[in-house]
């Protein structure tokens, strides 16, 4: 009867002792099958949150525009691209326009990089670090032979020196002076890192040199127009496109400049 039980007893450990365990082999295909599995769903995952990103975004602007359209009826006029320190607002045009949102006179730049003045997804390269996230349409647009050339076709006010001496760097464009608002390009995302929307002769390769260009929005970028609508353009067709469609909605005459 003992000989019996021993005998079960011992057979009972053999049967646990022998549990089958995983192979090197296979724990390293479950491993290569998870990283497939991650590899997959990874694009999925990160889709909404570049959209949340791109929602922010495109309301920032859309603030902007706004503000844009306040300073516009309390002046006048359009921000100037720099206005002298003894004018009522001055410093550059996102200054000007922060004064119009907050009441007061900014003394240093951090305004930028905070609130509706910074787009969630960009990424600057560690020498482009303090640059801003949008820039404005204060130059326009003009083609020549060699490329895009910077003009006083846009929102920035013309150059002007006052009898006695520089009292400031520019006279205000008026209301007026824009023909088409709802095809004008006021404020944009800053892929050249100046905090002015423009190009640069060399497109869209020098944009990338300075940060997330074109994963930024896939591919886009998010434009306010003067009369406060925002869209969402290619890249391509921003930057690079000649024709006159393409090139007339960064002037204020709305014509297509060449030379």
């Amino acid at each position: 009867m003992h000989t019996h039980i021993r005998s079960k007893v011992s057979t009972l450990r053999a049967k646990s002792n022998s549990t089958p365990a995983f192979t090197l082999v296979e724990l390293l295909l479950v491993i290569a099958i998870l990283a497939v599995l991650a590899a997959l769903l990874f694009p999925a995952l990160s889709q909404p949150k570049k959209r949340a990103q791109q929602i922010v975004c495109i309301g920032n602007l859309h603030q902007l525009g706004e503000t844009l359209h306040v300073f516009l009826v309390n002046n006048q006029g359009y921000p100037v691209v720099l206005a002298s320190q003894i004018s009522d607002a001055p410093g550059m045009w996102d200054a000007q326009l922060e004064q119009v949102k907050s009441g007061v006179v900014t003394t240093n730049d951090q305004f930028r990089y905070h609130g509706l003045w910074l787009c969630p997804s960009v990424i600057w390269s560690a020498q482009n670090s303090n640059h801003k996230s949008y820039g404005y349409n204060a130059f326009g647009r003009l083609v020549t032979p060699r490329g895009f050339n910077l003009t006083d076709l846009g929102l920035g006010g013309d150059p002007h020196t006052y009898p006695g001496g520089p009292r400031a760097n520019y006279t205000a464009l008026p209301e007026s002076g824009v023909v088409m608002p709802s095809d004008m390009i006021a404020i944009g995302d800053d892929f050249s890192g100046t905090s002015i929307f423009a190009t640069t002769e060399g497109g869209l390769a020098d944009f990338e040199k300075k940060g997330n260009t074109l994963s930024r929005h896939s591919g886009k970028g998010n434009v306010v127009f003067c009369d406060g609508h925002v869209e969402s353009l290619k890249l391509r067709s921003l930057f690079e496109d000649t024709d006159d469609e393409a090139l007339s909605r960064w002037n204020r005459d709305h014509q297509a400049h060449r030379m």
